[in-house]
């Protein structure tokens, strides 16, 4: 131990100065019997006839081993309490020296390990830096592991995000690896959060000897958690682990926790770039469907209005001229959100158009529609309601279908109550040959149509409470004396006022139509 120059220069500079001071001549002999130090410097010589009687001053270090501190000559008469004093303290500050250079020896010892796992974390980070794959990052960091504790084999085995323990990747170098074992190994430490050490076991079946090899399992930690493990096992020297090895390992298990989550992270990001995308050609196909403009019909006041929710749906109004004087007009709601609704709704806008001009009756156009946009939708299996109304300018007549949508809501002038247009059929785009009936009546002035969307009625406040027919109802009634724009206006007030700031999560389509 005191081999080291530092140490020799430490303990000789103190035992001259005491012997400079006292006047007392020292050797320091270590436990294999060598003079380490020996006072007054230069001096040459045996030693072993001059010491003095009682003088030996016993340092035990903290290996046990003994080490001698002897005086070189006998105390004069009187001075000998005082020579013992001094022989006592010198021999304990001697072993203050010793343990202190021990220590700083450990510590130097610690630095070096220390900057060995930074140099090897260094080169793991450098090798997946531009890894994205989770499978690539697990081998990349365990063939460093591997490589920095000169072990055969090796494996990683975590939890994924669906919640699923798997072995994710496994490198084999002569010495394979159990599916199963590796499994129960991950489970006991993800259940203690602490690694474990199986040591090398010696085992004969048949008459041969055969030989398991140590395994070291450590946690994969992500945010205080451990969600699997990190396990290598034969060391290429058929030793056992240590706890260095425990610490390096632990060190690179410790990063690829952080680089799997960091994986995850970057992909679940990508991923909501990507729905972001989709959701924004989504909604600009839905708004590129709706009417640049409202036509003008003598004898009715008209406004509409789409609201999209922050999630695309489905929803669409429709004004198509069908002759003279003559037109279709409705709303639709596709079931589901994102790019396939929007194509769905693209093509029933598309096929509603075609029928409607070939100008049949507005059942038998519903009933075209929906057998065409069942063809549409078999592999899809995506759905619309519809309310859709044929009027003609001239007779004031009014013909609606509803194909499983919310009833549209006729308010009467004459007898002061709103009428629910209820018949039709089931949705549109599930089922071929399907038949629809009809609502037919005329309009006179006052009456008030309105046709919407059920992003109205199921909407929610901050009790969870739906906005509800009823309450559409109501609010119909107090609104209806004013013009068409105003009924709109308030309604969609009066559901704002209700949900308070609730998010949405539908689109919201109103069409008012009054009669002049």
């Amino acid at each position: 131990m005191i081999a080291s120059t530092l140490l020799h220069d430490a303990v000789s500079r103190f035992l001259l100065n005491v012997a400079a001071y006292t006047g007392i001549p020292f050797y320091l002999m270590d436990h294999e019997g060598n003079i380490v130090v020996r006072t007054p410097a230069g001096e040459q010589g045996s030693y072993a006839s001059e010491i003095g009687f009682g003088t030996d001053r016993k340092i035990t270090l903290r290996d046990n081993t003994l080490w001698h501190l002897y005086t070189m000559d006998h105390p004069i008469p009187g001075t000998e309490i005082l020579r013992e004093q001094v022989l006592d303290f010198t021999a304990e500050v001697i072993l203050f020296i010793i343990t202190n250079e021990e220590e700083v020896q450990n510590l130097a010892t610690e630095l070096l390990e220390r900057y060995q796992e930074l140099h090897v974390l260094y080169d793991v980070i450098n090798d997946v830096s531009t890894v994205l794959s989770e499978k690539e990052i697990c081998i990349a960091v365990l063939r460093k592991a591997m490589q920095t504790l000169d072990v055969a084999s090796g494996a990683v085995v975590y939890v994924d995000t669906k919640g699923r323990q798997d072995v994710h990747c496994k490198q084999e170098g002569g010495y394979v690896l159990n599916d199963d074992s590796l499994m129960r190994y991950a489970d006991q430490v993800r259940v203690s959060n602490s690694h474990i050490i199986v040591e090398r076991t010696q085992t004969e079946m048949n008459g041969v000897a055969a030989q398991s090899p140590a395994v070291l399992a450590v946690p994969i930690v992500v945010n205080n958690t451990s969600i699997g493990a990190m396990i290598v096992t034969a060391k290429r020297n058929d030793g056992d682990f240590t706890s260095g090895d425990r610490i390096s390992l632990s060190a690179l298990a410790g990063y690829l926790g952080i680089a799997i989550t960091s994986a995850q992270l970057i992909k679940e990001a990508h991923d909501a770039d990507a729905l972001r995308r989709e959701f924004d050609f989504a909604r600009k196909i839905q708004q590129s469907l709706l009417p640049k403009h409202l036509p003008e019909i003598a004898s009715l006041e008209i406004a509409a209005r789409c609201i999209a929710a922050t999630e695309v749906g489905g929803d669409l109004f429709m004004f198509l001229p069908t002759g003279p004087g003559e037109w279709a007009f409705g709303v639709a709601d596709v079931a589901g959100h994102g790019l396939g609704a929007a194509f769905i709704l693209a093509s029933l806008r598309s096929i509603l158009r075609s029928e409607c001009r070939r100008g049949t009756m507005l059942d038998e156009s519903i009933r075209s529609t929906n057998d065409i946009l069942c063809e549409d939708t078999q592999e899809s299996e995506l759905f619309a309601t519809l309310f859709m109304a044929t009027y003609n300018d001239t007779t004031r007549t009014l013909r609606t279908v509803n194909a499983g949508h919310p009833p549209g809501l006729l308010w009467r002038a004459a007898t002061q109550s709103i009428e629910q247009l209820e018949h039709g059929g089931i949705v549109v785009g599930l089922f071929v040959d399907e038949c629809y009936g009809y609502d037919e009546l005329t309009l006179a002035p006052g009456d008030t149509l309105v046709m919407y969307t059920d992003g109205i009625i199921e909407c929610k406040n901050t009790g969870g409470e739906l906005y509800g027919i009823e309450r559409l109802h109501a609010c119909f009634a107090r609104l209806v004396s004013g013009c068409a724009g105003d009924v709109l206006q308030g309604i969609l007030d009066d559901i704002g006022d209700f949900h308070q700031g609730v998010r949405m999560n539908d689109d919201v389509t109103i069409v008012v139509v009054k009669a002049r």
